[in-house]
């Protein structure tokens, strides 16, 4: 049952390093009273600062965090502080591409989903991925849609993900032919 009338929402009281805190100070989104996604932003720049503060400070200086992050660049900072917490070698490899620094698009942002379900399931496999040139030039969603069918069958067959990812006409870019044959 809801109640009808006023209420307050306690916004409870984030512990900041004082790493976060010169971090927060450089964004002017982020001090004083803060939406809910700002909060959420601040915390995904909190998380990111307690596991690595350099990858943290990286972030926060692209010119994309400095009017306070979109939608598709909230979810790429979220996606950033996960990955950074399981494999922050990846996560730094990921956060130095272009396609990150320059501001996240929708496929971007699901390419880093894509790249934390592949970490969690084969580190290796993720490290290879990130290291190819149409990972690290600007992503398409063709790309990225590709990373959705590789983390799925990495679930699913692990085995044959990375047989898929050793091919040539995978490592050297996806045509239209060769994305049929993942199903894009």
């Amino acid at each position: 049952m809801v109640a009808s009338g006023e209420f307050e929402v306690v916004d409870l009281l984030i512990p900041f390093s004082d790493r976060i805190l010169a971090i927060r100070d450089n964004l002017a989104w982020s001090t004083g009273s803060l939406t809910y996604d700002n909060r959420r932003d601040l915390e995904s720049l909190a998380a990111l600062t307690r596991i690595d503060p350099d990858i943290a400070e990286t972030v926060a200086g692209y010119p994309w965090m400095a009017p306070g992050p979109t939608a598709a660049n909230r979810g790429a900072l979220e996606y950033l502080a996960l990955l950074a917490d399981q494999d922050l070698i990846l996560a730094k490899q990921l956060a130095s591409t272009t396609w990150v620094k320059d501001g996240i698009t929708k496929d971007e942002w699901a390419a880093l989903k894509y790249f934390n379900i592949l970490s969690q399931q084969s580190r290796p496999l993720a490290w290879s991925l990130a290291a190819l040139r149409w990972i690290n030039d600007n992503l398409s969603q063709r790309e990225s849609q590709t990373l959705e069918q590789l983390a799925f069958l990495t679930v699913a067959d692990p085995a044959s993900a990375d047989a898929v990812a050793g091919f040539s006409w995978f490592i050297d870019g996806l045509n239209t032919d060769e994305s049929a044959v993942l199903g894009i």
